[in-house]
């Protein structure tokens, strides 16, 4: 992965924990960065985080994460997390490199 795509990475996953931090989220990363945290390093091109929420709260995680630099990819953001139980919310710093997300599943 180029350097700049890992300070990318940094920087959005530090946005994320900020964010669900501040938020009081109960979340865990996931996926390609906890595999390269837990075992061997391996290129990854999103974040990936399990997110404990009831559904109620979404609307509000959703509108407190743009504080962080954290925005829906798509117009019916809830809608689709209400289909699929995934949030696709990239990080600012993150979206300039295409495919480049924060995936929440609920």
């Amino acid at each position: 992965m180029p350097e700049g795509s890992v300070g990318a990475l940094r920087s959005a996953l530090a946005d994320l924990t900020n964010w669900l931090d501040a938020a009081r989220i109960p979340a865990m990363v996931i996926g390609g960065v906890a595999a390269s945290v837990l075992g061997r390093p391996r290129f990854t091109r999103d974040i990936d985080a399990l997110v404990i929420l009831p559904e109620s709260d979404w609307q509000s995680a959703v509108e407190n994460a743009a504080k962080f630099g954290i925005v829906p990819r798509i117009g019916e953001v809830l809608e689709f997390a209400r289909r699929s139980r995934v949030l696709l919310m990239p990080a600012r710093s993150f979206s300039d490199q295409a495919g480049e997300r924060i995936g929440a599943s609920y």
